[in-house]
């Protein structure tokens, strides 16, 4: 899809707003530099504007009031399409895991990302292996035929 110019300048704008106030686990870091980072990662690897957009967005309906609706203004169909395959909802956690499996490469890349910066980005022990745990069992298989497949299994197979 061809995006105006300054899409991601617009996309980055709206997640720094709606993610405002918000922090990693450290308690510290602002929150919004997670998704900026999934995104990057993304564009880093040779994706395109559309898997950064998806990126920036993949935690906005999930952890902002953001809604779906306010989202189908602004973006194509496909990309909100891919961000709401990205939101979990608690109540069918392994759904949602398992689903992921079936998703589009782009949503599966995405969510591979989200996971790598995660496992990296770990403040404590405990995080790391919970991570770790749903990773090997879920997210490994998901994430192959991803850009990130390597990287998500060397980060398994060295901890």
């Amino acid at each position: 899809m061809m995006f105006e110019d300054n899409v991601l300048q617009k996309t980055v704008a709206f997640v720094i707003e709606r993610h405002n106030g918000q922090f990693r686990n450290d308690g510290t870091t602002p929150y919004v530099t997670h998704p900026i980072t999934v995104a990057m990662m993304c564009l880093q690897k040779g994706t395109d504007a559309d898997f950064a957009v998806v990126a920036l967005l993949h935690d906005v309906l999930e952890d902002t009031d953001t809604t779906e609706e306010e989202l189908r203004e602004i973006y194509p169909k496909d990309i909100v399409d891919d961000v709401v395959a990205l939101t979990k909802d608690p109540a069918r956690k392994g759904e949602y895991l398992e689903s992921l499996h079936k998703e589009n490469i782009r949503v599966r890349t995405v969510k591979a990302a989200d996971r790598l910066h995660n496992l990296r980005d770990a403040k404590t022990p405990h995080w790391k292996k919970a991570y770790l745990k749903t990773t090997r069992e879920f997210l490994l298989p998901m994430a192959k035929g991803t850009v990130f497949y390597d990287e998500l299994k060397w980060e398994c197979d060295n901890e």
